[in-house]
């Protein structure tokens, strides 16, 4: 979607009209947009690692067993949907499985120039 177009009967952009209609989530999502206008397009000599699972691993492995109470509240609790993170592991997803070395893709298309691939 065109974030710069404006309504040609009121004038109002997309952000525009979401602050006016009290849309906070879609307020948020438009400036998250507009700070990363780009997809960031990958060669096919990228490595589909993430860099943050060593230390999470890691961190995870340090962490001694939950105490009974703890358990407990856990079972207890309902569970909600965290919000994704920026550079978390649904980015990192994404970019796995949307770069030109990526199993999914190299079934499907083959680049003429693979050390230059087009920007969106």
């Amino acid at each position: 979607a065109d974030l710069t177009a404006v309504d040609p009967v009121r004038g109002k952009t997309a952000l525009e009209w979401a602050v006016l209609t009290d849309s906070f989530d879609t307020v948020w999502r438009i400036r998250q947009l507009q700070r990363r206008p780009q997809v960031e397009q990958l060669s096919q000599h990228y490595q589909p690692e993430w860099p943050a699972l060593p230390r999470l691993v890691a961190q995870a492995q340090a962490q001694v067993a939950p105490s009974l109470l703890e358990r407990l509240q856990a079972t207890l609790s309902l569970p909600f949907a965290p919000s994704p993170q920026d550079g978390g592991v649904l980015d990192h997803l994404v970019t796995a499985t949307t770069s030109l070395a990526s199993p999914f893709l190299t079934t499907a298309c083959h680049t003429l120039c693979p050390d230059h691939p087009p920007s969106l």
